[in-house]
Order: structure tokens, then sequence, then C-alpha cells
């Protein structure tokens, strides 16, 4: 997918052209680009990923929940067994 929030100049160039990135200012939650670079016409194993914070920590109307699960370690691993009871009808 193409970001439009970041820009690429120039999108071609020739020996070593140097590029600027341009990223606009973020007002949403965070974002990721990956800028997939070309050397010779053959594509680069590894993408240049660009992250920008956001100002948002969550979208309207999405529910962030934190949970630790501390309560997951009281307790006892061992299942109870039983020897001999017997059920009453």
């Amino acid at each position: 997918d193409e970001s439009d929030w970041v820009k690429v100049s120039p999108m071609e160039g020739e020996g070593d052209t140097p590029i600027t990135i341009t990223v606009n200012k973020n007002t949403d939650i965070e974002r990721t680009a990956n800028l997939l670079l070309c050397l010779d016409d053959v594509q680069q194993a590894s993408p240049l990923t660009v992250y920008q914070k956001g100002q948002k920590l969550q979208v309207e109307g999405d529910v962030v929940l934190q949970e630790d699960f501390n309560w997951l370690t009281y307790g006892s691993e061992i299942f109870n067994a039983t020897s001999g009871e017997t059920r009453i009808v």
C-alpha cells in the first residue's frame, strides 16, 4: 500500500543520487511505512522502515484494556485428587 504521509524525492536517479524523505506531521495514532529501494533495477532485500509516533493513544471508539495477569500467579497447579469417594444419589 502506498502511504500518502511519507514522500521520497527524487523517485529515480543515477549513481549516488541523494534522496530526501519527507513526512507529514502525525496528529493521529502511530504509523509505519516500508520504503522499497532499488539499486540497478534490483529491489533491495530489506525495506527501509519509517516509524512515526502518534499524538493519539487510540482511535475513537476503540477499547484499550491493560491486564498484567497477576491473578494467574496464585492458586495451585495440582488438581484435586479423590480416593474412594462415592456419589450419594
